[in-house]
């Protein structure tokens, strides 16, 4: 995603003469709220569109906003069909390389959303289980339990005349672990598939039985309790834990968004979208099982047309400075940035983040 959001404006000299005049500056304009989207009357509001008009005010521009999406937007920019953008995109080095940039005026991270009513497969939940150290733990350690019970009577058993358990050889001692697991989980012998136990012979060996059923129990009930707490509690959380996660899901993308290059760079298999607006759609109707784009935009639209429905995690899987776009050479650059700059560290600028970001 590259869309973004602002953090300043200000008042700097004006544009030179030759600049101002006689030129009306063709400015760029994505729907990708709270920086730049329509109201009801279809005029263009956000934070950072209104970085662009105090900027434009302050340097005696004459503009006229024209609409487009993201992929437009870096095409016209590097074609210098237009000559700015009000709304920031992210600043990386290959986009540096086509086209310059203004001073930084805001920090996003690129994140992940989520449908809030979209329970883990039961494929994730028990693949993330197994995962999980203490139920892997658990498990190891009925085996380990199983194992001792079978040594115990296989070795019981040597004192007495038991052809089942009493021979010292693998077949025997095997016999005797298939004892110890039927009597460690309470479950009959299963003879319809060939295998089969039999009774101790020895004294001690029934003994040993009888506290080896009493052990069975304690320990299967701690393992259906500890089972039931880990699944239970994956369960509850989301259908991403971690960036690992993105792996074994659905993810969805803006195209042409820094967001499909990270993901093509760390090969998540991956749908893209036109805008914003599709992308989020598509995941309440759970096309996708994960969104990746800039924050702000997935809390805003999580907040303000999906409400409940849409869930925005709280980790970063990368930060990015936004800037506004200028073409390579443009004798904006200066003008803008001393604008910008003054803007960003007055407490009108705070007040207009404020209004915004308030709604996310």
């Amino acid at each position: 995603m590259l869309i973004a959001t602002s953090t300043a404006i200000a008042s700097a000299q004006p544009v030179s003469e030759q600049q101002s005049q006689h030129h009306k500056l063709v400015v760029a304009v994505v729907d990708a709220p709270p920086f730049s989207m329509k109201d009801e009357a279809g005029n263009w509001t956000g934070f950072s569109v209104d970085l662009w008009k105090r900027i434009a005010h302050d340097l005696d521009l004459d503009y006229e906003l024209k609409e487009t999406d993201l992929v437009g937007l870096l095409k016209g920019i590097e074609d210098k069909s237009f000559d700015a953008a009000a709304t920031g995109i992210y600043v990386t080095s290959t986009r540096e390389s086509k086209f310059d940039f203004s001073q930084p005026f805001f920090l996003s991270n690129v994140t992940i959303a989520v449908n809030a009513d979209q329970l883990p497969s039961l494929w994730f939940v028990f693949r993330t289980a197994l995962s999980s150290l203490n139920f892997v733990g658990l498990i190891l350690l009925i085996l380990a339990v199983a194992l001792l019970g079978a040594t115990l009577l296989w070795l019981l058993e040597q004192q007495g005349t038991s052809e089942h358990y009493g021979g010292k050889n693998r077949k025997s001692f095997g016999r005797s672990l298939l004892w110890s697991m039927m009597v460690l989980f309470g479950k009959e012998s299963p003879e319809p598939i060939g295998w089969s136990i039999a009774a101790p012979t020895t004294l001690f060996a029934r003994l040993f039985g009888v506290v080896w059923m009493v052990v069975g129990i304690v320990t299967i009930s701690l393992f259906t309790a500890s089972a039931a707490s880990v699944l239970t509690s994956r369960q509850l959380q989301s259908i991403i834990n971690s960036p690992s996660d993105l792996q074994h899901v659905r993810v969805g993308t803006v195209v042409g968004s820094t967001d499909h290059i990270l993901l093509e760079q760390q090969h998540v298999t991956h749908v893209v979208y036109n805008s914003p607006v599709e992308l989020i759609q598509a995941l309440a109707l759970r096309k996708i099982d994960a969104a990746v784009y800039g924050e702000p935009i997935l809390c805003y639209y999580a907040k303000n047309m999906f409400d409940n429905k849409i869930v925005v995690l709280r980790f970063s899987l990368k930060k990015y400075f936004v800037a506004i776009p200028l073409p390579a050479g443009s004798g904006l650059r200066k003008p803008i940035n001393k604008s910008l700059l003054k803007t960003i560290e007055s407490k009108e600028w705070q007040t207009i983040l404020a209004d915004y970001m308030g709604n996310i």
